[in-house]
This record gives structure tokens, C-alpha cells and sequence, in this order.
């Protein structure tokens, strides 16, 4: 049972060092959205800075809830079976990572929903 759970707590750690790379490539890529809208015509900047603001209203808290709820969840397990005091620690410092991005999920939810008087 040792055994099994140094591979599953090394297979989790690559997991959240995969979901990081996850969401730095999904930052880059919003950022690329900013940076086509820019070379195109006026009526096709205009449709893409439409989608750029719903991708950023709708997609960014979704998202950020998401990710955030999933590397908490796989963090927590991490901590719960890693027997290497360094993976443990290294997990505990994903655990706060996502939880930011949790709590930063939901405060933009929470402000759009307000922002755009969805209640």
C-alpha cells in the first residue's frame, strides 16, 4: 500500500502541474483574442471585441470555478496520501493557488452578476 500511494501522489502532483499549464495556455490564448481583434476590419473588430466580452463576462468566473474547485479537489487528496514531506508541501502550496482562484471565481461571478443586475 506504500507503494501505491508514492505513484499516485507523484501522478497527482503531475496532475496539478499539468492543470497549471492548462490555465496558463487558456490566459494566453484570451490574450491572443485581444491581440486579433486589432488586425481585422472594423465590423469583424467589433464582433470579436463582442466575443471577447462575453468570453471574459461568462467564461473567465466559469472557468476560474472550474479549475479552481478541480485542483483543490486533487490538492487535498494529494496532501491527504503524499508520505514525501517535499510533495506534501509542494501540494499544500497548489491547495492555496486553487483556492485563490477559487475565491477569484467566485468574487468576478458575484460582481458581474451584480455588475449587470442579474439578481
Amino acid at each position: 500500500m506504500d507503494r501505491s500511494k508514492k505513484i499516485w501522489s507523484v501522478v497527482l502532483l503531475c496532475a496539478l502541474i499539468l492543470l497549471t499549464v492548462l490555465i496558463v495556455l487558456l490566459a494566453v490564448g484570451i490574450g491572443e483574442l485581444f491581440g486579433s481583434a486589432e488586425t481585422q476590419d472594423s465590423r469583424e473588430a467589433a464582433f470579436g471585441w463582442l466575443l471577447v466580452f462575453a468570453a471574459i463576462v461568462y467564461l473567465l468566473p466559469l472557468s476560474l470555478l472550474f479549475f479552481g474547485a478541480l485542483g483543490v479537489i486533487i490538492s487535498g487528496v494529494n496532501i491527504k496520501i503524499a508520505q514525501s514531506k517535499v510533495i506534501k508541501g509542494i501540494s499544500i502550496g497548489f491547495c492555496v493557488l486553487y483556492s485563490l482562484l477559487l475565491l477569484l471565481g467566485v468574487a468576478l461571478g458575484v460582481y458581474y452578476w451584480i455588475q449587470f443586475n442579474l439578481i
